[in-house]
């Protein structure tokens, strides 16, 4: 039976970990397809040790060489974005995203009080990427990919002035000063590369439920519409207000 004195799931507040098993898991994926690339990249140098006096392959088979060798180069830095975007925004615990009643912390240590948010917003691409990987053959590599911690949704949060925050990692982009004083900022962070769509839909509900009902979250219904919100945070809490309430309209 539940206490009715008790606070409810958004009123205490969310976190959001990575946990060492999670850890674990995109670490082997992420080595399998570096291991692939690597495979890629040793076949591509195989025509071009077989062209010489006597060699037999052909010039389309130099061709092929080629953008199998592009395929891995790009395949291997694309890994290594992955875990360099990714693990900047993980704190030492695992912390990723807590939100309580009076602050958002993101990675453990920039903490940012709900009174300094001017708005939150994401782009959720993982319902397309993972319907693209069902296909047994051609969704492979995309299934790799998502198994190694390719982000499918960035959140934003948009802040009204960064001298009400605490960034002790420069994470926060911050803006030019305003007339009124304030000085906006946004930070954005691969939420995607650990967590799918329904963690993303708690955290937004939680967030909507804790922020003053004039201060917009949700999520981007395309990617030029996350752009302007993205944008959109150097401005104004005036101006994001407006421009917000002309979009919903």
């Amino acid at each position: 039976m539940t206490n009715p004195t008790s606070p409810s799931p958004a009123a205490a507040g969310r976190s959001f970990r990575v946990t060492p098993e999670r850890r674990a898991e995109a670490k082997r994926a992420r080595r399998n397809v570096a291991i692939v690339a690597i495979v890629l990249l040793a076949l591509s140098f195989l025509p071009w040790l077989l062209w010489g006096p006597h060699g037999i392959a052909r010039p389309s088979l130099r061709y092929a060489a080629i953008v199998l060798s592009v395929l891995a180069v790009l395949t291997l830095i694309r890994v290594w974005r992955i875990v360099r975007k990714a693990e900047r925004f993980v704190g030492p615990d695992g912390a990723v995203l807590e939100i309580t009643s009076s602050s958002i912390t993101v990675a453990g240590d920039t903490v940012i009080p709900l009174t300094a948010v001017s708005g939150v917003w994401a782009l959720d691409s993982a319902p397309a990427l993972r319907a693209r990987a069902q296909h047994t053959l051609f969704g492979a590599p995309g299934r790799a990919m998502l198994s190694a911690g390719v982000n499918t949704a960035n959140i934003t949060i948009g802040i009204t002035d960064c001298a009400a925050i605490s960034d002790p990692s420069s994470r926060v982009k911050r803006f030019r000063t305003l007339a009124s004083g304030n000085t906006p900022g946004r930070i954005e962070f691969p939420f995607g590369s650990q967590f799918g769509t329904e963690e993303l839909q708690d955290a937004f509900a939680v967030m909507k439920s804790l922020l003053p009902v004039e201060v917009p979250v949700r999520l981007a219904t395309g990617a030029l519409d996350y752009a302007a919100a993205w944008a959109g945070t150097a401005d104004d809490v005036t101006t994001i207000r407006e421009r917000e309430a002309s979009a919903q309209a």
